[in-house]
């Protein structure tokens, strides 16, 4: 009996040490693997965010080409209000070559979160010359000429959205994970104690 009572705690601790140093690691393993997901999920919504704003900037800076060349102002106005009405567009800007504001329109209410700013230029293609180009004997260009610019601020408030709920799932889902695999070491450890409890008892008598 007192040899039993000797072997019993060795066995316990042993079995717990191994035990925490399992679960310790898997744990770090599994929120290695959680800060991974986020942050390649974060960066890659980002990304296609502002590839969007990119390409929401350049179709309106085609659009105005002609608008802007001609002055038009209310066909300026009604592509700037148009791309306004986007849900990632906080304020759109076109403005003239020499760097007047031919356009505006903005949200009513501006987000007190991250933003991002994309612009982009209005070009005119420079290839018909002058009479007297042609009289000089130059030749034709397909040089673009920048005649205006357009100014997109994006809301980028739908990234903090996203890390939360990726944050909040990833979190649940790493201590599922982790009880479950906790619970299933804890089983197997304590059935190789066991049988090595037994061969220590037997070896000690």
């Amino acid at each position: 009996m007192k040899r039993k009572f000797r072997l019993s705690p060795f066995t316990k601790s042993f079995r717990v040490r191994l035990y925490l140093i399992f679960t310790g690691t898997i744990a770090l393993l599994t929120a290695a693997f959680v800060t991974f997901y986020v942050l390649t999920e974060i960066n890659a919504y980002r990304s296609t965010l502002e590839r969007e704003g990119r390409l929401l900037a350049t179709i309106l800076s085609q659009n105005a080409r002609l608008p802007l060349f001609a002055e038009n102002r209310e066909a300026l106005s009604a592509l700037a209000e148009g791309t306004s009405r986007q849900s990632s567009v906080v304020s759109v800007l076109i403005i003239d070559q020499q760097g007047r504001v031919a356009a505006e329109a903005r949200k009513v209410e501006i987000p007190q979160g991250e933003t991002v700013k994309m612009e982009v230029e209005i070009t005119s293609p420079s290839s018909v010359l002058s009479p007297e180009s042609v009289l000089l004997g130059h030749q034709e260009t397909d040089k673009q000429r920048v005649i205006g610019r357009v100014h997109l601020l994006l809301d980028m408030s739908a990234v903090r959205e996203r890390l939360v709920n990726l944050v909040a799932a990833s979190l649940a889902i790493g201590t599922l994970f982790w009880v479950a695999v906790s619970l299933l070491s804890y089983q197997v450890l304590k059935r190789v104690t066991s049988s090595f409890n037994m061969l220590m008892g037997g070896s000690r008598r």
